[in-house]
């Protein structure tokens, strides 16, 4: 990677888009954050690229929400060139990240669903697989790639550990509307992590050998 030269700025907060460039945080909790940032205020800049007169955040998605939650409307923002490269700016992302975090599983498809833009999938599996602290095999970056289709309350259990990656995948082999049905029946029942994974497996089978849509198949009484 280029060493770029940057330029610490205090940033009015409508100088920055909406929305990172890379969204690498899914599921996080701010109140430890909020609470740190009352507290001593803002330590870490904010990475930051210009984009004509406003300015992409590059990194410090949380940061940025937690300051918005608090009402402050000016940040620290360490400002990056303008001729920096995308694949640049997201390794400084993901490095930047990874420096004080574990990624979750759903922040790990999100990653793999960036690198993967920007990098042949052999270096992706070769080099950032065990940066996430997955096994380098190209079976395991298809499924986390695959994945990134899960709908919003499947992708938060996800990031929560609700739901494995091995369940999640098999998730996809049912429609949004019936996947959205197993996602409510669990948010009723509430079940272990391996529970989970069982009640998808048994209604994939169902699925499979009686052609039952999740919601029809929720209504019969035996299933119930």
């Amino acid at each position: 990677m280029r060493i770029y030269k940057s330029e610490l700025r205090i940033i009015k907060d409508e100088e920055i888009e909406e929305g990172p460039e890379f969204l690498l945080s899914w599921g996080f909790d701010l109140d430890g954050l909020k609470a740190s940032l009352e507290r001593i205020g803002q330590v870490t800049p904010l990475l930051l690229r210009p984009d004509g007169t406003r300015f992409k955040l590059i990194c410090g998605f949380r940061r940025l929400t937690a300051m918005r939650e608090l009402g402050s409307r000016e940040v620290t923002g360490l400002i990056l060139p303008d001729e920096i490269s995308r694949k640049d700016a997201l390794l400084l992302a993901l490095e930047e990240n990874l420096s004080h975090r574990r990624f979750n599983n759903a922040e790990k498809v999100l990653a793999l669903s960036h690198l993967s833009s920007v990098f042949q999938k052999d270096e992706v599996i070769r080099d950032y697989l065990p940066r996430l602290g997955l096994p380098p095999k190209d079976l395991v970056l298809n499924r986390y790639l695959s994945l990134s289709a899960l709908g919003t309350d499947a992708f938060s259990a996800l990031a929560g550990g609700e739901l494995d990656p091995e369940a999640a995948e098999l998730l996809l082999n049912f429609h949004k509307q019936d996947r959205s049905a197993l996602m409510s029946l669990f948010m009723l029942l509430r079940p272990s992590r391996n529970k989970r994974r069982e009640i998808v497996i048994w209604t994939y089978e169902i699925f499979k050998r009686d052609g039952l849509s999740v919601e029809n198949l929720l209504d019969e009484p035996d299933f119930r």
